[in-house]
């Protein structure tokens, strides 16, 4: 088996050793300074590396405010991972909570203390999970401290 192969699984607090509220520069070794630009600007990130794999980012400068995953290979004690279609999330959450953003249209489930960014655009926040496609697909987890 590779190294890369198995991740450790998407906790509701952490990933890959890493945890909401540790200091930064605890994970130096495995996190790289650096800025993300989205539409609401940019942002400074610390990239998860990974050998030559970047796993996603934390945001926050000194403090891991939350933890964003875009590698498939971790899971959520659900079986949720980057991937993921929305009939999946579906058949393990069951009743998922959908939320629009008005400002960048992006739409997210809500689980716990976990997003999942999926591939589908909506500035309403109140989503009708029955408009998003089965086939949709998760981009993204955000384990966040609320």
């Amino acid at each position: 088996m590779e190294d890369i192969e198995f991740m450790p699984p998407i906790e509701s607090k952490s990933y890959f050793g890493i945890a909401v509220g540790d200091s930064t520069m605890t994970h130096a070794k495995v996190l790289l300074p650096g800025s993300l630009k989205s539409g609401e600007g940019a942002f400074p990130v610390h990239y998860m590396l990974w050998k030559k794999d970047t796993l996603g980012y934390t945001f926050g400068e000194d403090t891991v405010e939350s933890i964003h995953i875009w590698d498939s290979r971790g899971t959520t004690h659900q079986g949720v991972r980057v991937g993921s279609t929305f009939a999946e999330i579906k058949q393990f959450l069951k009743n998922p909570v959908v939320h629009g953003s008005e400002l960048e249209s992006s739409v997210y489930v809500f689980h716990e203390k976990q997003l999942y960014r999926v591939d589908y655009y909506d500035a309403n926040y109140n989503i009708d999970i029955s408009q998003i496609p089965d086939s949709v697909r998760v981009m993204e987890i955000v384990v966040t401290k609320n």
